[in-house]
């Protein structure tokens, strides 16, 4: 779901509806609906990758210094000596 609400920007209800149509075409009904725990799975696993990111399962204090942590710098956030100079006039 996340590669294809990437590249086409499909929503999860109408991923959803396609998998319960791929299931059974002729009584799309018949399936149990499952878009809520769809969502409910879909948080669970966008805050797994945040925090994967930002170095909380690796045992990662600061994920600034850390030279192997997996987390993005923001390039719009004050670092000093990276977009802000390192003293303040």
């Amino acid at each position: 779901f996340n590669l294809i609400s990437t590249i086409s920007k499909t929503s999860a209800m109408d991923f959803v509806t396609t998998l319960r149509r791929r299931t059974n075409n002729a009584f799309p009904d018949d399936v149990p609906d499952f878009y809520k725990s769809f969502q409910r799975i879909m948080r669970v696993w966008r805050t797994v990758q945040v925090n994967k990111r930002a170095g909380v399962y690796h045992g990662v204090v600061d994920p600034l210094k850390d030279k192997f942590c997996l987390a993005l710098k923001c390039p719009a956030c004050p670092q000093p000596g990276f977009n802000m100079p390192l003293k303040f006039r």
